[in-house]
């Protein structure tokens, strides 16, 4: 589960789809074979959080464009080094399917699931100048600004394409892994949900940056269904289950 490639055996377990591999493991960009990739591609470190060293990449004029920053680089992946990836220098980078609809990446939608049950969904729009988000109920109703969350509430933020497949797919990651709470990051595509990241906390490494605090009545409505989700996880699996 450290690993992207081990959440996507997480995927499989569940039945839902994740982004295929195209090159890699390799712990240097010189490996992978450009030509070989398809016209849009992701290039990523398989360890991290968010989007940190993740580049949505396009072949576009002899260049590759980034489509998240709109920026060019020359059409080598070394270039790719500076420009993010020292950061990561010795751990393994791969290339994989970029998830999108209608050639543009996908929402992110961060789903808080309680093994089995939803408590909300966190839409992210990062590809608005202003970085906006909005809070969904499991049923599709919009929650309001539950949360003390850094970025833009935008109430006008579209629902994903088919919310009860969102919420089956997250519900199906959650039970496949014991434990009372994990975060289900699912990306929209022409299949169906695609599982993005799974995560073991609510929060998030850069506190200063995301902050992670609710309302007193949603503080105690999660922290209930994280009781809740413990106490069935421990009748499923027994005494031997440590939280």
């Amino acid at each position: 589960m450290a690993t992207k490639i081990g959440q996507k055996a997480v995927a499989q377990k569940a039945g839902v789809y994740t982004a295929e591999i195209y090159q890699g493991p390799f712990t240097s960009l010189s490996e992978f074979e450009l030509n070989a990739l398809p016209n849009r591609f992701v290039i990523k470190p398989i360890v991290g959080s968010g989007s940190n060293g993740v580049f949505l990449l396009e072949k576009r004029d002899g260049l590759l464009f980034d489509i998240v920053s709109k920026k060019s680089y020359p059409p080598d992946l070394n270039s790719l080094h500076s420009a993010g990836l020292s950061r990561f220098e010795g751990c393994p980078l791969i290339a994989e399917e970029l998830i999108g609809i209608d050639g543009l990446p996908s929402v992110d939608w961060k789903v808080f699931a309680f093994f089995g049950e939803i408590g909300f969904i966190r839409q992210m729009d990062l590809r608005n100048p202003q970085k906006c988000y909005k809070m969904w109920s499991s049923k599709g109703q919009d929650l309001g600004k539950i949360d003390k969350y850094s970025l833009e509430y935008n109430s006008a933020l579209p629902p994903p394409n088919d919310f009860e497949a969102l919420v089956n797919a997250a519900r199906a990651v959650s039970l496949s892994i014991n434990t009372p709470f994990v975060r289900v990051d699912l990306y929209e595509s022409k299949r169906g949900p695609s599982l993005g990241e799974v995560t073991f906390a609510p929060g998030s490494l850069w506190k200063h940056t995301y902050l992670q605090i609710f309302t007193p009545e949603w503080d105690r409505k999660l922290g209930e269904m994280w009781e809740e989700a413990q106490a069935r996880l421990i009748e499923r699996v027994g005494d031997n289950y440590i939280p």
